[in-house]
């Protein structure tokens, strides 16, 4: 602490003896965080009967039961009192979740997020009449409403309608009241004068990445902007698959980095300003990257940081992320809903409480330590969250996050320091200013693509609680040794040594305890809109033999199941409707594996991809084991009846029952005899 921080801190006024005996000692760190995930259970739990009487119950019991008792049942109290409280806010918040009214409507609508392209129509989120709707057009008004941005208010027409139940949790999180078919969409408007500043940047660090191909551009505006709007499923599933989906959304990386970049203009400012300078530019960065869940937590414990630091009195980071996650859910209780929201804070709570402890324990140089240490902290803090999703811990995001972290985060950096500029002068010096982020670009896509089709598996079940558990006590061990110690003089014991090396090994010889044999697979449905019909290979990756596509599958889900299936050649892709959707899913997957051939109703289902077959009255494709009928219905769509013959061929052929007339040799034609 500097001498002027500390004569500042000295005349602070300082609390009377008798506000010590009603408050207590000062709160821990444990007893914030604490008060953090009471906060967030009380805001997933929803009582019957919300409303402000039971607030102001709730208040008036715990500021009696603090006046009049002591330490412990004070804290008791808080604990109460904030659990009511974010549950009964939150309830009230999902009780004023409706339609402003349900039917044709007109009227003045403000973007609260940049459209975005899905299912051949563009959906963003709009305020109406105070309410915040979904809103999706398609059509011609697709292309209007895509060239606007968040912040801007435009005059729409359309049609109100309330949401199914039940309502998923990432639209609670949004606070949807509804849903808006927009039919027609005016000019813009206008906008706040925060918003025009924040677009303005926004456009200029976009605009300076033009010079990138398309799959770098998309993953130079996740990096630095959070902007998924490019993305291909290719390289989203690609960064699932290695752990590093964390580069692709904004996190506290990012504002440290904004800060850094804005520190040689704020360090020359007077302490005052400097601190209201800071706050700006952190505000600034939130309007930037659209208020993600994940954007207001980093945001608020920057200003947390910010503001203590000002005052002479740093906090710890735990302490930090305890205040800056209970302040949120007082004043958005929904973000519990978020799962943007509960990555961000599992991640920095698990570097918090394991970063230390892990590099303590693990052997080998420190410049190897401190980033795998880093790794297995983020990821064991997110893992309760992934687990529904992954299957547990992602084994490839140790590897892929020690070769990629190093590379991905000077491009936070300089596309912030050198995009900005370079977006305003041209593209003669984006081209130059872009040339090292071209590269560490290429390899970070490289390291995604590469480490996530190595067969390691996911770490879960009894092998997943067992790591949970040692994680425990390296933090207890290293609690009780002291920070301190464990950092500057650690002891060479058996724990130290013999233990992480047992975890290094399990960690190489996981792989092979996987399974090895495929199971068969008779028509399970392995993602939404997608059914698969395959044999039981033995090996780290196998055949499918038939794959189909209802409407509205998503490719990214699509691949994900595939690879964790270990699919890697599918024979046939049975397109049972059609459309551009259905054509870029197609597409994706066989950007991804071997497709022999795809079945559709229309030749411009299958888009780009050969060869095809046309289905038509009676068609039957039998495909190693099975045999599947196809029919084919006015409209293009095909009925799909796919069984196991008593014999099958031994190599699989595409025959029609009808065969039309033979117009040229096709790959897709049967074998002449």
């Amino acid at each position: 602490m500097s001498a002027r921080s500390r004569v500042f801190a000295e005349r602070l006024p300082r609390r009377s003896p008798r506000a010590s005996r009603l408050v207590g000692a000062p709160w821990s760190d444990s007893f914030i965080v604490f008060l953090a995930a009471t906060g967030f259970i009380g805001a997933r739990i929803v009582p019957p009967v919300p409303g402000g009487p039971t607030l102001i119950a709730a208040g008036a019991v715990g500021v009696g039961w603090m006046a009049i008792a002591r330490r412990g049942p004070v804290r008791l109290a808080i604990v109460v009192l904030v659990a009511v409280s974010t549950s009964v806010l939150a309830a009230r918040s999902i009780a004023g979740l409706h339609p402003p009214a349900i039917g044709r409507w007109s009227g003045t609508a403000t973007l609260l997020s940049d459209p975005q392209w899905q299912a051949g129509g563009v959906a963003f989120t709009a305020r109406v009449e105070g309410k915040r709707m979904l809103a999706v057009a398609r059509g011609p008004t697709a292309a209007s409403v895509a060239r606007r941005s968040a912040g801007e208010t435009v005059h729409v027409t359309g049609t109100l309608m309330s949401l199914t139940a039940p309502v998923p949790g990432w639209m609670l999180a949004r606070h949807l009241s509804g849903r808006l078919q927009l039919v027609a969409v005016g000019v813009p408007l206008g906008s706040s004068l925060l918003w025009r500043v924040a677009n303005m940047i926004r456009r200029a660090v976009l605009r300076s990445a033009a010079v990138l191909g398309r799959d770098r551009r998309a993953l130079f505006a996740g990096f630095v902007l959070g902007d998924a709007r490019e993305q291909t499923p290719e390289i989203a599933d690609d960064f699932r698959a290695a752990g590093l989906t964390h580069l692709l959304v904004v996190s506290g990386q990012n504002v440290a980095f904004t800060l850094a970049a804005a520190e040689p203009i704020t360090a020359r400012l007077r302490r005052g300003w400097r601190l209201l300078a800071t706050l700006a530019v952190i505000g600034l960065f939130a309007a930037i990257t659209r208020f993600e869940p994940s954007v207001l937590r980093a945001s608020v414990m920057a200003a947390v940081v910010v503001v203590t630091r000002h005052v002479g009195r740093p906090q710890s980071g735990l302490r930090v992320l305890g205040l800056a996650v209970l302040a949120l859910l007082l004043i958005d209780p929904l973000l519990a809903h978020s799962l943007g929201f509960g990555l961000s804070v599992g991640a920095c709570a698990g570097i918090s409480l394991l970063d230390r402890p892990i590099r303590a324990a693990l052997p080998g140089p420190d410049w190897l330590r401190r980033p795998l240490a880093t790794t297995l902290s983020a990821q064991i803090g997110t893992v309760a969250l992934l687990a529904p999703l992954t299957g547990g811990f992602v084994l490839a995001s140790v590897p892929a996050n020690l070769l990629a972290l190093p590379v991905a985060e000077p491009v936070m950096v300089w596309g912030v320091a050198a995009g900005l500029p370079a977006g305003i002068i041209g593209r003669r010096a984006s081209a130059i200013a872009h040339l090292p982020t071209n590269i560490a670009l290429w390899w970070v896509a490289g390291v995604a693509r590469r480490i996530g089709r190595v067969p390691l598996g996911t770490l879960g079940g009894w092998p997943l609680v067992a790591a949970l558990m040692l994680a425990a006590a390296l933090i207890v061990r290293h609690r009780r040794r002291g920070a301190a110690v464990a950092v500057a003089q650690p002891r060479r014991t058996a724990f130290r040594t013999r233990v992480p090396s047992i975890a290094l090994a399990a960690l190489v010889v996981a792989p092979l305890v996987g399974s090895v044999r495929g199971q068969p697979l008779d028509g399970r449905d392995i993602a939404r809109g997608a059914r698969m019909w395959t044999t039981g290979r033995v090996g780290p990756s196998r055949r499918a033999e038939v794959l189909q596509l209802e409407f509205g599958a998503d490719a990214a889900r699509v691949l994900a199941a595939l690879r964790r299936a270990h699919v890697d050649a599918i024979d046939l892709v049975v397109v049972r409707t059609g459309g551009r959707p259905q054509a870029r899913t197609v597409g994706s997957i066989a950007h991804r594996v071997s497709v022999g051939s795809v079945m559709v109703g229309d030749r411009s289902y299958a888009g780009s991809v050969r060869p095809v077959v046309v289905a038509t009255e009676g068609t039957v494709a039998v495909v190693g084991a099975f045999r599947v009928d196809v029919d084919r219905s006015d409209h293009g769509r095909l009925s799909v009846r796919v069984s196991r013959p008593t014999r099958a061929p031994s190599r699989s052929v595409v025959a029609s029952m009808r065969a039309p007339p033979r117009r040229g040799a096709s790959p897709a034609d049967p074998p002449a005899r």
